[in-house]
């Protein structure tokens, strides 16, 4: 009889299964600060990620720019540990081109495979009068 009832009991009474363990894990939502600083001789981008709780993201960083010489894709992807109310830096690039030029930013937060927020922001720079 008590093998009938080993058999029929669920799974869960010798530990919690992988699902139930990554469902109870808190996801981490860093705030973004972009910081872009924009000129006439183009375009830097240092952002920086700050969350309430400690927990490890993946990024990708990319950089669309179109002017006089042409167009040019940059990309930075990587990882980052997080600490609590601390500022975390998560890449730099910069692009270098004289009015006019456009440009296209997006920014994506990955934890393991959720989507945790994307900025994609466009930065102008017109031709001169």
């Amino acid at each position: 009889m008590l093998l009938l009832w080993l058999s029929l009991s669920p799974s869960g009474w010798a530990g919690e299964s992988e699902p139930a363990k990554e469902a109870k894990e808190a996801k981490v939502i860093p705030k973004i600060s972009l910081n872009v600083q924009q000129g006439p001789t183009g375009l830097s981008l240092a952002p920086t990620l700050q969350s309430d709780q400690s927990g490890a993201v993946t990024f990708a960083l990319d950089l669309w720019s179109q002017g006089a010489g042409g167009r040019s894709h940059q990309r930075q992807s990587g990882g980052a540990e997080l600490v609590a109310n601390r500022p975390h830096s998560v890449g730099r690039l910069s692009l270098g081109l004289a009015c006019p030029y456009q440009a296209r930013i997006r920014l994506q937060l990955w934890q393991g495979a959720l989507l945790l927020s994307e900025i994609d922001q466009t930065f102008e720079c017109p031709s001169s009068p």
